[in-house]
């Protein structure tokens, strides 16, 4: 059998979500695989060098794949919606994997902080074709913190629920509007 990265990545974000990063080891990853290490060594040459790829390939999925779904010559409100309901139908136990593993490893720390600050940058820019720019950025961050807390509540929101719940919180954006104070 022959792997692509892609191949040792979906493993890998599997093992993430149901053992933790601690489970992302060249022996867990070969023997789901039924491969020799061998196999491994050619793609990535060491677990670092493995690590280092895995976390570009998570800078590329989640919200990116995410926000691909939404409609770019929509109006700002349809996109909105698109993507909560997106957002909502999107699985989040890999993102939720992936934060607990950024507590523990700086250069998974890191590369969230790069996918937070584009993820704001979007809704600013979404929210700014609605509103002025102050309270567009403050829209933003409120959003991100539903976002991030929908995922940290045990059961984590999503589905129905969190689209919901979005909704809501949409209603309040509006009955506030530019005048609230961020």
């Amino acid at each position: 059998m022959r792997l692509t990265p892609h191949d040792w990545f979906a493993m890998a974000e599997t093992l993430l979500v149901e053992e933790g990063p601690g489970a992302l080891t060249i022996e867990r990853l070969t023997g789901r695989a039924g491969v020799t290490k061998g196999s491994f060594y050619h793609h990535f040459g060491s677990r670092q060098g493995f690590v280092a790829a895995f976390v570009e390939h998570l800078r590329d999925v989640g919200f990116a794949d995410i926000v691909a779904e939404v409609d770019p010559v929509a109006s700002p409100q349809l996109r909105l919606h698109q993507l909560v309901a997106e957002l909502a139908r999107h699985d989040p136990g890999l993102e939720i994997a992936v934060r607990r593993w950024a507590v523990i490893a700086e250069p998974v720390r890191e590369m969230l902080e790069e996918v937070d600050a584009a993820q704001l940058d979007y809704l600013a820019a979404l929210f700014g074709e609605m509103t002025d720019p102050d309270m567009a950025a403050f829209q933003a961050r409120l959003s991100i913190a539903f976002h991030l807390g929908s995922l940290q509540i045990r059961p984590p929101i999503h589905g129905a629920e969190y689209a919901a719940m979005a909704e809501a919180l949409g209603r309040i954006r509006s009955e506030t509007g530019p005048q609230a104070t961020p």
